[in-house]
Order: structure tokens, then sequence, then C-alpha cells
């Protein structure tokens, strides 16, 4: 379905003459979120390559300062790979994390330099203050370790990120549309009618459309996002509090 027809199926919902054409736009924006809220899906896949600075350990994620990757839209990780270029045939690793970086700091001294093999995910938070209320604009970050990389090493980022629709209202380029338009209806509907109502439980048989355990749009979205993402890769992953087995690979080590 179009955004136009999503948008006029909403209306009709609702009431024509209930809600403007910025409240309708504002509804199918907060439905298309909660429907992500619900899980990771294929469709919000993506990938960033970057380059990790010599001696620099810290990354923000959403924004572009200090060498960031600058994805506003971040969400969650999937994998983070890293290539050493210098090589003849270089080829990707994976970093292992995100850990706990009170785990993974007592592995490491700070001046510890090499290539990175694992990370850590700092989404430390500053409260703002009415003197300066900037403050609390803090992204978060990939931290590397080693903590001193050696190399201008190649990254690459697989994440998951938050989806906008299209803004032309006679495209249905969105995975959601095409393939998932009642989910979107459902909950743009319980948006719209919760905010012109004041009333949760006005709305409530619109999130139940959706979110209903045998006939629900959100099962059938999660069935068919585990069927189409299965995925044969095998993980290993440091055992909590473990890191202490290493094995040699290509010149660097492998933590399991």
């Amino acid at each position: 379905m179009k955004v136009a027809e999503v948008r006029d199926v909403v209306r009709d919902n609702v009431g024509r003459d209930k809600a403007s054409p910025h409240m309708l736009e504002w509804a199918l924006a907060q439905g298309l979120r909660e429907i992500e809220k619900t899980g990771n899906y294929y469709w919000m896949r993506a990938v960033k390559t970057w380059s990790a600075v010599v001696n620099q350990q810290s990354y923000s994620i959403t924004t572009s300062s200090s060498s960031g990757l600058n994805i506003p839209s971040y969400k969650d990780t999937r994998i983070l790979l890293v290539s050493d270029q210098t090589l003849t045939n270089p080829d990707w690793d994976e970093v292992f994390g995100p850990i706990d970086m009170e785990e993974i700091g007592l592995q490491f001294a700070d001046t510890s330099d090499g290539m990175p093999v694992v990370w850590s995910l700092d989404e430390s938070t500053t409260t703002a203050t009415l003197e300066d209320p900037n403050t609390a604009a803090t992204s978060p970050s990939i931290l590397l370790y080693p903590p001193k990389p050696d190399k201008t090493y190649s990254m690459r980022l697989h994440y998951f990120q938050w989806t906008t629709l299209p803004v032309a209202t006679t495209s249905a380029a969105h995975e959601v549309l095409l393939r998932w338009p009642e989910a979107l209806i459902y909950l743009a509907t319980e948006a719209l009618l919760t905010s012109i109502t004041k009333d949760p439980q006005f709305a409530t048989v619109w999130r139940q459309r959706f979110s209903d355990p045998k006939e629900g749009e959100k099962r059938k979205i999660i069935r068919y996002n585990r069927d189409r993402q299965q995925d044969s890769r095998i993980e290993f992953r440091p055992v909590r509090g473990g890191l202490a087995q290493r094995r040699s690979r290509r010149g660097r080590e492998i933590w399991l």
C-alpha cells in the first residue's frame, strides 16, 4: 500500500473530520516506531564502514565528533568486524562483543596496543543543567580493546536502525508498506485515537489486533523475520568473567 492509502484508512478509522494532515503524518510515524520497538527486523539492517584511528579507543555512534560513526538512527548492533588493510590479502575478523566494560577492562592495561579483538558499548549519560542544557546530549560509544589500536584498521559495523516512511505519499517504498500495511494501520490508528480522545483504553482494540498471540500482525512479522533471517553463523562469545583462553589465528589473538 502507498502512504496515502494507509493514511486514508487510518483517517476513516478515527473519523474523516477528526484529524489534520499533520496529525495523520505523526500517527503513521508513531505506528512505524511502535512496530520497530517490538524487535530487530530484516528491513532495519544497515552497514557502516569506518576507520579505527591509531591510539584512539572510543568512537561515538550517533555523532560525527572525534571520528564518530554519525548514525543518528542507530538502534542495536548485529556484529562488528575488523580488517588490516596493510596485509596482502586482507580479510575480515569479528571483534567479539559487546562485553561489559567492567569485565573487559580487567583484561587489558590502559597502554595495551594492537588489533581490536573485543569491544564494549559505553552508554553513559549526562544529566543536563539549567546552565548548560546541551550536556545531556551524550552519544553511546564503541570502546575498542586493546585500548590503543596500533594501525588505522578498517572497521565494519553491521547494525539495526530505526527507519522512516517515504516522504512522497504516492510511494510504497518501505517493507512495512509493501508487506505489513495492516500492522501500520492498527498502530497508527491507536496512536491517533489516543491523542484525540486522551483515553488509551479507548484505542486498545487496535493494539490487540496487532499483538494478538494467535492472529496478530506482530506474530506474523516475527515468524517471517525468523524464517528470513536463518543464521548459520556460529558465534563464540567470552564466558562471563572468562576471557582467559586464547588461540592464535593469522598472528592475532582470538578470544573464546
